[in-house]
């Protein structure tokens, strides 16, 4: 998903340097509809896979079960936070192509400084696991909103019935993930 989000970078400068607003809203919606078709149902693989994933990548040498059992409970935190992230991601490089980026950056420097706060707070209260739990919360709590409100601030468009219709429709395409049973 980062690789084509990255890539729409270009798409969003080239329509905003012609000013067309309605081609620009369209392509925000769409790219943050595909974004969201295919970062739900991969948090879910995430999440009901991943000691499946880490035992397969890491479980040999050095990397015990311990380190599995760890390493998979993480990923299952993270994996929460790949369909806000990614969001989040559009919503930056829409943003991004205003060329207004006194506030988003005064923005995103104040969600790092949170993330590291959160961080500190999480992982003295819930130790490894609080490292992906800071970022689910930030993600959710602060980056999310704050991307939408400000691509809202500066003239775009988000169809949220689209959005919602997108999200919906990837939780159903998620639901064979919450099958481990398949025989």
């Amino acid at each position: 998903v980062t690789i084509m989000v990255e890539i729409s970078r270009t798409k969003f400068a080239q329509l905003q340097a012609t000013g067309e607003k309605v081609a620009f809203n369209d392509f925000y919606n769409k790219l943050l509809s595909f974004t969201i078709y295919l970062s739900v149902p991969i948090a879910a693989i995430y999440l009901i896979f991943s000691n499946e994933i880490i035992s397969a990548m890491f479980q040999r040498g050095a990397f015990q079960a311990e380190g599995v059992k760890i390493a998979a409970s993480c990923l299952a935190i993270y994996a929460w936070s790949i369909p806000f992230a990614s969001v989040f991601q559009v919503n930056g490089r829409a943003c991004e192509s205003f060329q207004r980026l006194l506030w988003p950056s005064i923005f995103g420097t104040l969600g790092n400084l949170l993330m590291i706060a959160a961080t500190s707070v999480f992982t003295q209260s819930f130790g490894y696991t609080g490292i992906p739990m800071a970022k689910v919360v930030i993600d959710v709590f602060y980056l999310l909103p704050f991307g939408f409100i400000a691509f809202h601030l500066f003239g775009g468009r988000p169809r949220y019935d689209q959005i919602a219709r997108s999200l919906a429709e990837s939780l159903i395409a998620a639901i064979p993930a919450w099958y481990r049973d398949w025989e």
